[in-house]
């Protein structure tokens, strides 16, 4: 049983980690552009 949970769950926690990666690279590069616009997302965010 926790082999078959293992096997369910690994898949779900990286991608919620390559999740957040891509975000905050995003976000980096959104700041560089502008203040304004990182606030824009950020708000929408």
């Amino acid at each position: 049983m926790n082999k078959k949970i293992q096997a369910f769950t690994m898949p779900l926690i990286a991608s919620n980690l390559f999740q957040i990666v891509i975000s905050q690279i995003s976000l980096v590069i959104i700041a560089r552009k502008s203040t304004d616009a990182l606030a824009a997302v950020t708000m929408i965010d």
